[in-house]
């Protein structure tokens, strides 16, 4: 594609641009949904840039929700871009949020410190929390804000700074990262499946003595293993196995294995035979 041919969607999105500028918002608003129902993988990078116009245009034509909607997908498509949280305070604010408000412009500032748009935007949400002037020109007593509402603000603030940490990892860093996951919960559905079948635990001594001493991971468990490597990482955005042939990952699977054999805790010689699910 040549560099000054633009896809529909950019073309929709050029025309929802210009239908703004000239006070058209409501005909903007549908250039925009037209822009994002017409995106294809091309215009995945910009994404972000359509929910964020089409919040604008709903916020002047009185939207607030649907603004609210464009607002938390464009924070969620490019966490590190400050222009949107400066739209998510917006619409929160808007909403009467003023704690989440101030978290979001106070995201926004952190993004783009010199912006003294997001910087007045942040004073205005702290101005709406404090509360007004008594008779006497002293101020009230503080409000006191419920247990709702600072839980708000702080999960706000936490989601925010995971969003743009996790915007900053690598491919490779998310991807070792989702390694680590997946043997986490393998190691995890490994010891519950040990729990209801009675079968030993990480660490647990082992004793030649015991019958059912021998032997590896059950057919049942490894056929849910394998089925989980095989569907669970694409659902993440990673190949089957994590890009691994199935005689890799089987051999990754041995080296986890925390022992050669599914023996039963508590067991005694000659109390069980040692059994395949």
């Amino acid at each position: 594609m040549g560099g000054s041919e633009r896809t529909p969607a950019q073309s929709a999105k050029d025309l929802g641009s210009e239908l703004y500028a000239n006070g058209d918002y409501a005909a903007a608003e549908n250039a925009f949904t037209e822009a994002l129902s017409l995106a294809t993988q091309v215009d995945r990078s910009e994404l972000h840039i359509f929910h964020s116009n089409r919040c604008a245009a709903r916020m002047q034509l009185a939207n607030v929700d649907g603004a609210l909607q464009d607002a938390k997908k464009c924070t969620e498509l490019a966490p590190r871009w400050a222009k949107g949280w400066s739209r998510l305070g917006a619409c929160q604010a808007q909403k009467g949020r003023y704690s989440a408000a101030e978290a979001s412009f106070r995201t926004a500032l952190s993004l783009d410190p010199g912006n003294e748009t997001y910087r007045a935007q942040l004073s205005n949400a702290r101005a709406q929390m404090r509360p007004p002037e008594s008779p006497g020109g002293g101020r009230g007593e503080p409000p006191r804000r419920s247990w709702a509402d600072r839980a708000s603000s702080w999960a706000v603030a936490r989601a925010a700074a995971v969003q743009r940490w996790w915007a900053g990892l690598t491919g490779d860093q998310r991807g070792l990262l989702a390694a680590g996951a997946a043997v986490a919960v393998l190691f995890v559905a490994y010891e519950v499946y040990n729990s209801l079948f009675g079968h030993a635990f990480y660490g647990d001594p082992f004793y030649d003595s015991l019958a059912d001493y021998g032997g590896r991971w059950t057919w049942s468990f490894w056929i849910l293993v394998l089925i989980g490597g095989w569907k669970l990482p694409p659902m993440f955005g990673y190949p089957p196995f994590f890009g691994m042939s199935l005689v890799h990952f089987v051999w990754l699977l041995q080296m986890l294995q925390n022992s050669s054999a599914p023996r039963r805790r508590y067991s005694a010689p000659g109390l069980y035979r040692r059994r395949y699910w």
